[in-house]
């Protein structure tokens, strides 16, 4: 009896073990934890109309040329109301890309960026005022 007591809780022992090891899908790291995606607007706070949209990335702390980023934007409220671009390259790390806000309000975003091989996203979310 005591065996098989001892053989119970050393299998459920191990379950819960293995469950605590596991990682979920949303607490998953980025596949590159050293690339950074900051977003920023022009004029801030943002509002309706044309909003220069400026990502910034870095690697390891220093600015990154040459990646390729895009950005999607979807009204919170307001289903089908969507816009997406490829970001231009400035520059020292920066992005731009001109989006205009016809409605104001919550706009959920991702940013996706590619470079070296990699793509990292960001989500954000804009408030854009009338």
């Amino acid at each position: 009896m005591r065996t098989a007591m001892f053989i119970g809780s050393v299998f459920l022992l191990s379950i819960v073990l293995a469950a605590c090891g596991a990682t979920s899908p949303a607490s998953a790291p980025q596949s590159n934890p050293a690339l950074e995606i900051e977003l920023s607007t022009q004029p801030d706070p943002p509002r309706m109309d044309d909003v220069e949209l400026l990502v910034t990335l870095t690697q390891d702390g220093q600015p990154l040329a040459g990646a390729e980023v895009e950005v999607m934007m979807d009204h919170s409220d307001m289903t089908g109301m969507t816009m997406s671009g490829t970001a231009s390259e400035q520059g020292n790390g920066r992005y731009a890309l001109v989006a205009n806000f016809s409605m104001s309000g919550s706009w959920k975003g991702v940013v996706i960026a590619r470079a070296n091989g990699e793509e990292v996203t960001r989500d954000f979310r804009l408030v854009i005022q009338p």
